[in-house]
Parts: C-alpha cells; sequence; structure tokens
C-alpha cells in the first residue's frame, strides 16, 4: 500500500502544479500579464513550498497543509475570475 499511496502522490504533487505552470505557459497570448503572473507563481509555489517545509517539518504533514492551501487560493482565484 506504501508504493501505491508514494507513486499516486508523487503523481499529484508534481502534475497538479505541472499542469497549471503548462496551461499558463501555453495560453500566455490569451490571457493577461498579471492572471498569468499569478498562475505561474501559484503553480511553483504549489511544487517548491511543500519540498521546502517537507524538510523543515518530517512527518509532521505540513508540507501537504501547505499545498493544500495554494490549491485553495488557486480554486479562490478562479472563482473569483468568472
Amino acid at each position: 500500500w506504501r508504493l501505491i499511496h508514494n507513486t499516486s502522490a508523487f503523481l499529484y504533487f508534481f502534475f497538479y502544479p505541472l499542469t497549471i505552470f503548462l496551461f499558463a505557459h501555453f495560453n500566455r497570448k490569451y490571457i493577461s500579464y498579471s492572471d498569468w503572473k499569478q498562475k505561474v507563481i501559484i503553480s511553483i509555489s504549489m511544487a517548491v513550498l511543500p519540498m521546502i517545509l517537507i524538510s523543515l517539518f518530517k512527518g509532521m504533514a505540513i508540507a501537504e497543509i501547505a499545498h493544500t492551501i495554494m490549491v485553495i487560493i488557486y480554486n479562490i482565484k478562479l472563482s473569483l475570475d468568472d
């Protein structure tokens, strides 16, 4: 079960921010500069911040909480853009 958990967690924590980053990268001509900048910053923060926190707080799930907060911020930003 540990292999399944680690593989799915890696795929989620890596590909979710990568998808947002690639969306912003490929659509940079069609979205405003501020919107593009926010998407890039949020996607990079989703990937980098948990990696930093994993090394600081071993076994405390702080990295997962930070990632979840970044996902919530991104979703709120999407809902306010409409």
